[in-house]
């Protein structure tokens, strides 16, 4: 999933919904690309496992700006630049509360 708009050097509105059947990313408050999803690969044991969406939860900390890549354990691909706020809701949120 990717965005469609190319982000400028100046402030710039990201956000992103994770629900029970789709991913989604906005831009300025516009809606960029949905995905469906049914289930997820997660690796487990040197293997990549599709697990259902309602079954997945972390302990683990959060990346943002970055790819955090487990066999090299390292940080790959950083984002370069300043992140002003960061919100994380346990909740879906509506385009309208997005924009």
């Amino acid at each position: 999933m990717e965005s469609i708009s190319q982000v400028k050097e100046v402030w710039t509105h990201l956000a992103a919904t994770f629900g029970d059947s789709s991913i989604s990313i906005y831009v300025n408050g516009k809606l960029e690309d949905t995905i469906q999803i049914t289930s997820v690969p997660i690796f487990i044991d040197e293997m990549f496992e599709a697990l259902p969406v309602d079954s997945i939860s972390s302990g683990s900390d959060i990346l943002i700006g970055t790819y955090f890549n487990s066999r090299k354990i390292t940080s790959c691909n950083q984002f370069s630049g300043l992140i002003d706020e960061v919100l994380v809701y346990d909740s879906f949120l509506s385009p309208s509360q997005i924009t």
